[in-house]
């Protein structure tokens, strides 16, 4: 796995598209392991910028982990965020405007597959977000978004 490259691509995919940021969340650390922005810490901030981010987390995993797929809109209607499962470890998040452009899902499409090949598989089966509550990606955001 090469964190340069993961990051070059995340990088490319947010410029190309235009997204507040991109990030991969980690659900075994139960955090962003790489983001669009020069720090991990930006993905965390594009949140807290978000005080229309309404949303019960804990359905929002459930969907998540039943669908490998969620996508909510905010409270004013003007943000979105996605996310697909990667390996069963890794969570692909994109945080934008609601509305991106009419190309953008078949190049968001395109950079999953490539993550795909770049992030590390699992040696054993195993769930995203299975383990204590507080490494569940619903429960990181809602901690951000209300701090």
């Amino acid at each position: 796995m090469s964190l340069v490259a993961i990051k070059s691509l995340l990088r490319a995919l947010n410029d190309g598209i235009d997204a507040k940021v991109v990030g991969v969340f980690d659900a075994h650390a139960g955090d962003i392991f790489a983001c669009s922005g020069p720090k991990r810490g930006a993905f965390w901030e594009a949140f807290e910028r978000w005080s229309c981010l309404n949303v019960d987390w804990g359905d929002w995993d459930r969907v998540l982990l039943i669908d490998r797929r969620a996508r909510i809109v905010c409270g004013c209607g003007q943000h979105a965020l996605e996310a697909s499962v990667i390996h069963e470890r890794w969570i692909f998040l994109l945080l934008a405007d609601a509305t991106l452009s009419p190309a953008a899902p078949g190049v968001v499409a395109h950079a999953l597959r490539l993550l795909g090949d770049l992030l590390p598989k699992p040696r054993l089966a195993a769930t995203p977000a299975a383990g204590p509550a507080d490494h569940s990606l619903g429960w990181r955001i809602r901690r951000r978004v209300t701090h």
